[in-house]
C-alpha cells in the first residue's frame, strides 16, 4: 500500500509539520543557559544539550534551504540529517537520563 509521501511526493507535505522543527531548538535555547547557570549542573552535560541545540537548528536550515527529497541525491541527503538527528537525540536523552538518575540518587 503506497504512502501518503509516496502519493503526493515529499515537497506537498503540510506546512504545519514544520513546526515542531521550528520549536524544539526553541525550546533547547531557553534550556542551555539554565543549565549553564546551576552550579550543580555538570558542564559536561550543557554543552552535550548545547550540541543537540547546534544540531537541530543545522537541521532545520537543511530542511528549509537544503535539497529538495524530490531528487534521488536530496532524498538521501535529507534521510541521512534526520538519522543524525535521531541519533543525536537518543544520545543527549541518555546522557540527561544518567545526569537526572545520579540527582535522584544523592538524594534519597
Amino acid at each position: 500500500m503506497p504512502t501518503p509521501l509516496g502519493i503526493c511526493g515529499a515537497s506537498s507535505v503540510h506546512p504545519v509539520c514544520n513546526v515542531p522543527f521550528r520549536l524544539f531548538p526553541l525550546a533547547v535555547i531557553f534550556y542551555v543557559p539554565v543549565m549553564f547557570i546551576d552550579r550543580h549542573y555538570p558542564r559536561l552535560y550543557a554543552w552535550i544539550f548545547t550540541v543537540l541545540c547546534l544540531l537541530l537548528i543545522g537541521y532545520y536550515l537543511l530542511l528549509t534551504n537544503g535539497p529538495s527529497p524530490d531528487s534521488p541525491q536530496g532524498l538521501v541527503i535529507q534521510m541521512m540529517g534526520q538519522k543524525v538527528i535521531a541519533n543525536a537525540s537518543i544520545v543527549s536523552i541518555y546522557f540527561q537520563s544518567v545526569i537526572a538518575y545520579r540527582f535522584t540518587a544523592g538524594a534519597c
